[in-house]
């Protein structure tokens, strides 16, 4: 009963600070740690708690605070698409609510809690978050491929492209042997 007791009272205490804002990076490494010993311990959490950490918008993004799946851990593979598309990712940054470098070392973590690490998981960010710039010399061919590649995943579910992102891709921002041109 202890056990279960704590886990309410922690979500209860988490469910408040979530609500008024109040996530430092110090609390939101303390929920880590505590996902992390329950899980090498106990092999699961319980399910509030569980709950709470999926679907509870507590750690901070590029977008502001949002919950893990709907997170996007900056990688490698992530670096030429986000010259085309916003994307929420997790902040690694030394700002007031940014959780620093330090916040790689919960990347598993994250991930089982829902975080986007790799281009196929994400894709759909891609195309809804899609913004093409004022400058189509800035779309690198790295990010063109990326952007091809996000399109085939999302395809690949049997799903027609957002009127959203049709409206955003219809600009000259194509590079061709005569200039920008328009996708199609």
């Amino acid at each position: 009963a202890g056990f279960k007791e704590a886990s309410k009272k922690l979500v209860r205490c988490v469910k408040k600070l979530v609500s008024t804002y109040s996530i430092t990076k110090e609390r939101a490494f303390a929920l880590l740690e505590c996902y992390r010993d329950l899980i090498t311990r106990h092999g699961r959490l319980p399910v509030d708690l569980a709950n709470l950490m999926h679907r509870e918008r507590w750690l901070h993004t590029s977008f502001g605070f949002r919950s893990p799946k709907e997170a996007i851990l900056f990688g490698s593979e992530w670096e030429s698409i986000a010259l085309v598309s916003r994307l929420p990712f997790v902040d690694d940054s030394d700002t007031q609510y940014g959780l620093g470098k330090e916040i790689y070392c919960y990347s598993n973590g994250l991930m089982a809690l829902g975080a986007k690490a790799q281009l196929e998981q994400g894709a759909a960010f891609v195309i809804s978050g899609l913004h093409i710039p004022t400058d189509p010399s800035a779309v690198t061919p790295e990010a063109f491929i990326s952007l091809l590649k996000c399109i085939r995943i999302w395809k690949k579910n049997g799903s027609a492209l957002p009127k959203s992102f049709m409206s955003a891709i219809n600009k000259k921002w194509v590079k061709t042997t005569a200039g920008y041109s328009h996708p199609n």
